[in-house]
């Protein structure tokens, strides 16, 4: 790990034991101490915060939250943030991670319609259709999962009619001419979005999206039902299965 000051390399290549010895920075403590495996639950906030306390220049340690942010609340956010160096709260990073948490909504407040980039290339909003139950599809084109699961996704197209079902794939490219191939190749025969540049940090925290695929359900209420995160297999029967008791339950 990189970290200030130097790692240091002694010993004789030659020997037979003990041959070179290393000693490494703090950083690579930190990097190599199974607790901070903790870093990625609320539930051990406490240890949290003890931890950054004790280390509170670490970047590691600034970096796990970070990739973990989805699983925090905006004040638990704006908590361990305070606790970092004032030099490391300048980093790219801690700005982002300050900006997520100014977006994360209010638990029971509504799926909020943001103005996303259509094909044409127009901002459109997501939401302007009067379906049963939307189907939201994050994805990107480098993501090979995202590319395997679309299949799946033509077929649940296939039986359910838009007035039912309303399935918009949002993409988190950041390079729109890589997009649009993408969109080329795959022929999606539904709503296709992509996050408008500068707009990235804003969506994943008002969706929950800290990785892709992510396949979110929504009632005509704007209220969240379920999620499902990653690529499998059987997804279509899942998908399939849960709409259909949705739509059982309704009628």
């Amino acid at each position: 790990m990189l970290s200030k000051g130097k790692t240091e390399l002694s010993g004789d290549y030659h020997e037979k034991s003990h041959r070179v010895s290393i000693e490494p920075g703090s950083e690579n403590d930190l990097y190599f101490d199974l607790k901070t495996v903790y870093f990625g639950s609320t539930k051990n906030i406490t240890f949290i915060k003890e931890t950054i306390q004790k280390n509170p220049t670490s970047y590691f340690l600034l970096n796990m939250p970070y990739q973990n942010k989805s699983l925090y609340g905006a004040n638990e956010l704006k908590d361990i943030l305070a606790l970092f160096d004032t030099n490391l709260l300048k980093s790219k990073t801690s700005k982002d991670l300050l900006k997520y948490s100014t977006y994360i909504p209010t638990k029971g407040d509504p799926i909020f319609n943001p103005k996303l980039t259509n094909p044409k290339g127009e901002n459109d909003l997501l939401f302007k259709d009067t379906s049963k139950i939307t189907m939201l599809i994050f994805w990107a084109s480098w993501c090979g999962p995202c590319r395997l699961e679309i299949p799946q996704l033509k077929n649940i197209r296939k039986k359910f009619p838009t007035q039912i079902l309303s399935m918009k794939s949002i993409s988190i490219d950041e390079e729109i001419k890589n997009w649009q191939k993408a969109l080329d190749e795959e022929k999606m025969l539904w709503q296709q979005f992509l996050v408008p540049e500068g707009d990235s940090i804003k969506i994943k925290a008002q969706f929950t999206v800290n990785a892709v695929p992510i396949v979110i359900f929504i009632d005509n209420n704007m209220k969240e039902l379920k999620r499902f995160v990653g690529y499998a297999k059987n997804n279509t029967n899942e998908y399939d299965n849960f709409i259909n008791e949705y739509l059982n339950k309704k009628e």
